[in-house]
C-alpha cells in the first residue's frame, strides 16, 4: 500500500505564517530509497473531488516533497479544504485508492479575528442553556402520549454553508499504533571494535560433500599439437592429460593439462620437479661401451724423436717381417714371407667372431651394427641392471632410471617385447615409463603412466 505522510510543524494546514507543506511518500512494498531524484505531479481536487489542476514537483531520493504555496499555480487557491494525490514518473499514485486532504486558512490581512468553534461546541452550549432553563420550571406529571401527527411537507435542502474556521488544536490524543518502517538511512561511521566475547560451542559437523575426481592422467600425447587435435571421447570434462615427448629435453615434455570444454588448459610442468636429495647411493656397475664414434680429424704431427743408434743385421740368420717395414738404409739379406709387399696380415684372427686380417674395417654385431654378441656379460644391452633369464623383474617395479630388457628379463613389457630399453621418469605424484624396441628393423616406442592417487597404471600407448 502507498501512503502520504505529513511531516513538519503545521502538518496539513496552510496559513499566512506557513506557506509550505512537506510530504513523505511511503510504499510499504518497497524498503529501499529511490536510486535517484525524480519528477512528479501534485494533483489538486475541490471538495466534490473534481480535479482543479496538477502542479509539477520534484521528489528526492528519500521520497520527500517540499511544496511552496507562494508559487503558481498553488498561490491561486483560496481558503477551504482540498483533496490531493501525488504521481511519480513511474505512474505510481500516492495514496492508494483514495485521496488525502489539506486546508488553507487565514489568507489575507486578517488573522485570528474570531474565536474558532465547531458544531459540537455549539450544540453543547445550547444543551447547557436548556438545562439551566428547565431547572427553573416546575415539572408536572407526564401526560398521555398523543397521536402521531401528519408528517409535514419536507422542505427544500438549504444551500451548504461555507466551512467554518478550524478551531484550536485539541488535547493530545493517545499514542497511535506504530507506523510502517521508514526508509533506511545511510550507514553511519563504523564504531570501534568491541572486546571479543567468549568462544562459543563448536557447531555440528556439516554433511560431507560429493567426492571430486581423483588425480589421474587419463591420456598422454607426444606433442601439444596432437593434444589440441584430439577429438576422441576417452577424455572428458576435468580429466588430466600429459605431454610425453620422445625427447626428454623437449621443453613441452612433462606438461600437464586439464580438459575444459572444447580445449585443454595448462596446469603445471611436471618435468624437472626435484625431490629431497637422499644419501649418495653405491656406485653402480659400469655401463656398456658406447657405439664407436666417427673418426676425428688427424692431429698435428708431433716432433721427430731422437734417432737411436744404428743396428746391425746378422745376414747368416733368416728374418721374417710381417706388415710394412721401412729401413733407412739398404739391407742385403735372405728375407722370407711378404715383408716387401704385405697389405694384410699373414695370419687371420677373429675379433668378436668376425675375421680380421687388417685389410679393411670390420662390423661387430651389438657394437656398431644391430645384433647380439656371444659374450658372458650383457655388453650389447646393459644400461642399469645386470640380470639373467632366471632373474626376471616386472617393468612396473623399476625406479627412476634406464633399464635393458635382455631376452625378456623385464616382464610386463608392451606387446610382449623381449628386447628393448625401459626409461622410467617419476616425481612425487606420477610415474611414466617409456619403452623403446631395440631389435629388428622396425623400432617402436610405447608410453604408460601411473597415478599415485588411484594406485593404478594406465594402458600402453604407441608413440
Amino acid at each position: 500500500m502507498r501512503l502520504v505522510n505529513f511531516i513538519g510543524v503545521s502538518k496539513n494546514l496552510i496559513t499566512n505564517n506557513n506557506n509550505r507543506l512537506i510530504l513523505q511518500l511511503i510504499d510499504e512494498d518497497v524498503k529501499t530509497s529511490r536510486p535517484q531524484a525524480t519528477l512528479g505531479s501534485f494533483n489538486v481536487f475541490d471538495y466534490t473531488k473534481q480535479p482543479i489542476f496538477s502542479a509539477p514537483i520534484s521528489i528526492d531520493k528519500s521520497n520527500i516533497i517540499d511544496l511552496n504555496f507562494n508559487v503558481n499555480p498553488l498561490n491561486t487557491l483560496g481558503e477551504g479544504v482540498y483533496y490531493f494525490s501525488v504521481s511519480d514518473s513511474s505512474a505510481l499514485t500516492y495514496p492508494t485508492d483514495t485521496l488525502a486532504t489539506f486546508s488553507i486558512l487565514e489568507k489575507g490581512e486578517h488573522k485570528n479575528t474570531y474565536p474558532l468553534a465547531t458544531l459540537k461546541d455549539i450544540l453543547a452550549s445550547m444543551d447547557a442553556k436548556f438545562a439551566n432553563y428547565s431547572a427553573t420550571v416546575v415539572k408536572g406529571d407526564k401526560g398521555d402520549r398523543g397521536q402521531q401527527g401528519i408528517q409535514g411537507i419536507q422542505g427544500q435542502q438549504g444551500v451548504q454553508g461555507e466551512r467554518g474556521i478550524q478551531g484550536p488544536d485539541g488535547d493530545k490524543g493517545d499514542k497511535g499504533d506504530r507506523g510502517p518502517q521508514g526508509f533506511q538511512g545511510p550507514d553511519g561511521r563504523q564504531g570501534d571494535k568491541g572486546v571479543q566475547g567468549e568462544k562459543g560451542d563448536k557447531g555440528d559437523k556439516g554433511d560431507k560433500g560429493d567426492t571430486g575426481k581423483n588425480f589421474n592422467v587419463t591420456k598422454t600425447f607426444s606433442s601439444i599439437d596432437y593434444m589440441n587435435a584430439y577429438t576422441g571421447t576417452e577424455v572428458t570434462e576435468g580429466d588430466l592429460v600429459l605431454i610425453s615427448t620422445p625427447d626428454v629435453n623437449d621443453d613441452d615434455n612433462g606438461k600437464l593439462y586439464v580438459k575444459s570444454g572444447d580445449k585443454f588448459n595448462f596446469l603445471v610442468t611436471m618435468r624437472g620437479i626435484q625431490g629431497i636429495k637422499g644419501d649418495k647411493g653405491d656406485t653402480g656397475q659400469q655401463g656398456p661401451r658406447g657405439f664407436t664414434g666417427e673418426k676425428g680429424d688427424t692431429g698435428q704431427q708431433g716432433p721427430q724423436g731422437v734417432q737411436g743408434p744404428q743396428g746391425t743385421v746378422d745376414v747368416s740368420k733368416d728374418y721374417i717381417f710381417s706388415g710394412s717395414v721401412g729401413f733407412t738404409k739398404q739391407i742385403s739379406a735372405n728375407l722370407k714371407g711378404n715383408a716387401d709387399s704385405a697389405t694384410k696380415l699373414n695370419v687371420v684372427h677373429k675379433i668378436g667372431g668376425v675375421a680380421f686380417d687388417a685389410s679393411k674395417d670390420i662390423d661387430l654385431p651389438g657394437v656398431n651394427i644391430i645384433g647380439n654378441q656371444d659374450t658372458t656379460g650383457n655388453a650389447a644391452t646393459a644400461s642399469k641392471i645386470l640380470v639373467n633369464e632366471t632373474q626376471k623383474m616386472s617393468i612396473f617395479e623399476l625406479t627412476q632410471g634406464v633399464y635393458s630388457n635382455v631376452g625378456g628379463n623385464l616382464t610386463d613389457a608392451p606387446n610382449g617385447e623381449v628386447w628393448g630399453i625401459a626409461e622410467v621418469f617419476e616425481n612425487a605424484k606420477n610415474k611414466v615409463i617409456r619403452y623403446t624396441k631395440a631389435n629388428g628393423n622396425d623400432p617402436k616406442t610405447w608410453l604408460i603412466s601411473y597415478d599415485d592417487y588411484t594406485k593404478k597404471w594406465g594402458e600402453w600407448v604407441v608413440k
